[in-house]
């Protein structure tokens, strides 16, 4: 029975996507190891599999290359165990660069994230390295997989790679049935994902002055630009009207759209 090392930098309950991804490995009938980032101690495996959660403590890069440090450390520690290594999200890019030079595994990076930007897209120090890396390890990788089949005929052309898949962001949760608590008075448009202004999300803060007192704005998620908004909100006098969830667990996630009234995608 193979065994496979699952990496993910943050919490592993409010991750549907690597949630699916373990159950995938599972059904394989193949044993995991998965090592996350502040993951919530009320979370269990349930005895399906090793979960090593690492408490890195501090804020922004200091966080993330303690958490990389502490990882590489402990696949070092029982690299003999793992046939596979699964990275997940453009965050492991980096350690899985390193993984890919000293280790002869069969890795698998599932991208999460479309990093690549146009040619008058101005980019910061960070979205340049953890592009750079991903160029390199996705050519290493026996597989890269992608959000949807657009991605990833991106990403095919991009870099020339024959290595790819795509699967589907979807959720096991289902509204079918289930009388939606919608407020006719109030509507709510409501954006789930990575907080980043690559994303031009600015856009839809700045839109609110231009439109009736009683549409609000939801923001599901975290990301490099959440302080910067969040800041944006109170200067632009929008408190009221603007709220901000941070990462939610699956089941949090689905009780909040329920009461949303449109998506922005």
């Amino acid at each position: 029975m193979k065994n496979v090392f699952m990496w993910l930098y943050g919490p592993l309950e409010t991750d549907t996507r690597v949630l699916r991804a373990i159950d995938a490995v599972l059904i394989k009938g193949y044993s995991l190891t998965i090592v996350t980032s502040n993951t919530s101690s009320s979370f269990s495996s349930e005895g399906k599999y090793a979960l090593m959660d690492i408490k890195t403590g501090g804020k922004g890069l200091v966080s993330y290359f303690l958490f990389v440090l502490k990882s590489l450390f402990f696949y070092y520690k029982n690299r003999g165990q793992y046939d596979i290594i699964y990275l997940h999200d453009y965050y492991s890019t980096f350690p899985g660069w390193i993984l890919s030079i000293v280790s002869k595994k069969d890795i698998i990076y599932d991208a999460h994230e479309l990093l690549i930007n146009s040619p008058d897209q101005k980019l910061s120090n960070r979205e340049n390295f953890f592009i750079w890396f991903e160029k390199h390890l996705v050519k290493k990788a026996k597989w890269v997989i992608e959000a949807n089949k657009e991605r990833e005929s991106i990403i095919k052309d991009k870099y020339q790679l024959s290595n790819t898949t795509n699967v589907m962001n979807i959720s096991k949760y289902s509204f079918q049935g289930i009388k939606r608590t919608l407020d006719k008075e109030e509507i709510t448009l409501v954006y789930q994902g990575a907080i980043t202004e690559s994303r031009n999300l600015s856009f839809f803060i700045s839109s609110l002055t231009d439109l009736p007192h009683n549409v609000n704005l939801l923001f599901i998620g975290d990301g490099p630009s959440l302080e910067k908004y969040k800041k944006e909100v109170v200067d632009r006098g929008l408190s009221e009207r603007v709220d901000f969830t941070g990462r939610l667990s699956n089941s949090q996630m689905m009780e909040r759209l329920k009461r949303c009234s449109i998506g922005v995608i």
